[in-house]
């Protein structure tokens, strides 16, 4: 059996393109608190801009 490629809608590409999920760690200061939160992100495969929630901007 062949696995099937994860695709989905790239709104910078506008088009259907495939996508690969990458670890990231983002920092967030909580009343004066640093934490660090290990995320996986959809990264797409053609022009690299992460999808997901809604915008293309960094966390």
């Amino acid at each position: 059996m062949t696995e099937k490629g994860r695709r989905d809608f790239c709104i910078e590409c506008r088009k259907e393109t495939e996508y690969l999920l990458q670890k990231k760690d983002i920092v967030k200061n909580i009343r004066d608190m640093e934490y660090i939160f290990a995320i996986t992100v959809a990264v797409c495969a053609e022009c690299g801009v992460r999808r997901g929630n809604g915008h293309s901007g960094s966390y």
